[in-house]
């Protein structure tokens, strides 16, 4: 599993829930551009990505776009974001990657429906 948020306690939170829910391999990435580069230099896909939105240099939307598109990860991307989110921007989120769109705050039911 890798979190990308720019947010550390927004990661912490989310890796704690994760670590409730099982015996996970979590990574972590700051911000876009290094989610992709973890990807693409990763051996195997990620199971799940939690992807956040709105982060410095590269946003979660042009990161997954990179990851799904230019290369081709077979890993189950998923938008959280604390931002509402217009159905357009929905539209736009599924174009380029996304599986789903997880609102902040989440319950640790919303994260295990993902695993």
């Amino acid at each position: 599993i890798l979190v990308v948020d720019d947010s550390e306690v927004n990661r912490k939170i989310l890796i704690t829930v994760l670590q409730s829910l099982g015996n996970f391999i979590i990574d972590e990435a700051v911000m876009g551009t290094e989610a992709v580069e973890k990807v693409k230099y990763r051996r195997e896909p990620y199971d799940v990505i939690f992807m956040d939105l709105t982060m410095p240099v590269m946003g979660g939307r042009e990161a997954t776009q990179k990851i799904k598109k230019e290369l081709g990860s077979p890993s189950r991307v998923i938008a959280v974001t604390g931002d509402s989110i217009s159905s357009k921007e929905m539209n736009l989120l599924y174009e380029v990657g996304f599986l789903a769109v997880q609102p902040k705050p989440f319950t640790k039911e919303n994260i295990e429906k993902f695993l």
